[in-house]
């Protein structure tokens, strides 16, 4: 049997709905049951699906809908033919086609079904809606407590830098002053006795860390 001639007995079963047909159908084809003719190129289908009406690919997508799900060896998961399909059938036939979608929802165990991304399981378009909005819910959520995160990591690192700072200037060391001025130290800090740092940079006695330290607060003005 042909691809062509499975494809005409495939439409023949979506469009009467016998889908116990399936099983004896795929089977009695060597060439076919191994699974690979469900995961042709996108190519392949769209220019099946050119030489169809809008019913007849319907009927298509019916019969390979429930191939996926009863035939053994069908999973095609991201690859399935009834994603390229759907997607053919709106852009040359563009309508509404929530009645299929629902069907294709309502008869699928393929996850990428109809769209080619996640139902989330759904059974039917109103869950799907439902699930959708908890998943991008959730999304927000996680982007929010990630932002979180990074706001207080910032501000530990901030904090160790001010503190490291002060030890800095009291070694004179005058790359670790500018470093840790980059990394987020608060120049406006003070130490445990309440002296600015560019009160420690005149206690050091260094001209080089009394220069270093008025560079920073400038770069901070």
């Amino acid at each position: 049997m042909t691809i062509n001639d499975l494809i005409t007995e495939l439409i023949g079963i979506g469009r009467d709905e016998a889908f116990d047909r399936l099983p004896a159908l795929i089977g009695s084809s060597q060439d076919h049951r191994s699974g690979q003719f469900m995961r042709q190129s996108p190519n392949f289908w769209i220019d099946i699906g050119a030489t169809l009406s809008a019913q007849e690919i319907i009927a298509l997508i019916k019969a390979l809908t429930v191939t996926e799900r009863e035939v053994p060896k069908m999973k095609a998961g991201s690859v399935s033919p009834v994603i390229w399909l759907c997607k053919h059938l709106r852009q040359r036939f563009p309508g509404e086609y929530t009645e299929l979608e629902e069907w294709i929802l309502k008869e699928t165990d393929n996850d990428y079904l109809p769209w080619g991304t996640s139902n989330h399981g759904a059974r039917s378009l109103d869950e799907f809606r439902r699930l959708s909005s908890k998943v991008a819910q959730r999304r927000e959520e996680r982007q929010r407590a990630e932002k979180q995160r990074h706001i207080e990591a910032q501000k530990r690192k901030a904090h160790k830098a001010t503190h490291d700072l002060v030890g800095a200037i009291r070694r004179k060391d005058i790359k670790a002053i500018i470093a840790l001025r980059h990394r987020g130290a608060d120049v406006s800090a003070t130490d445990e006795r309440g002296k600015s740092f560019f009160d420690l940079a005149h206690e050091s006695g260094d001209a080089k860390v009394v220069e270093a330290v008025t560079m920073v607060l400038k770069k901070e003005e």
